[in-house]
């Protein structure tokens, strides 16, 4: 039989190397057996948290906070930014709109709930309309 291009590159690349190819039937290669088969848990009770949720968001709001405070470098809080509140320069706010969206435990919460939850701790100009 002729080969094709690929295998005829295969061919070659392949006699570089000094080795041999035995077959074993399947019933007496039970370690290459073992390997072809996926392997499933039998209960999900056996998963065990290694990070809590809490820890990961902590994360996740540590390092998008920082990256909103290096925006506010460049758009500085305008004065009607409520006291206590975060200050989100126009170029983060979609990037906390996806985090809040997608983030561990928020399971797609809806327009008010993420208004609601966001409206805590941060500000924007359009943030109500953006939301909802």
């Amino acid at each position: 039989k002729r080969l094709n291009p690929q295998q005829a590159r295969w061919a070659l690349f392949l006699t570089r190397f000094n080795f041999k190819i035995i077959y074993y039937p399947g019933t007496k290669n039970v370690k290459a057996d073992a390997l072809s088969h996926r392997f499933f848990i039998d209960s999900p009770a056996e998963l065990e948290t290694i990070i809590p949720p809490d820890v990961i968001m902590s994360l996740i709001i540590w390092d998008l906070d920082e990256s909103i405070r290096n925006a506010t470098l460049q758009e500085p809080a305008p004065p009607e930014c409520p006291e206590g509140k975060f200050y989100v320069p126009h170029s983060q706010c979609q990037n906390l709109l996806g985090t809040a969206h997608e983030s561990p435990g928020s399971e797609h919460p809806g327009s008010r709930w993420t208004l609601s939850l966001l409206q805590t701790r941060y500000w924007w100009p359009s943030m109500h309309r953006d939301i909802t």
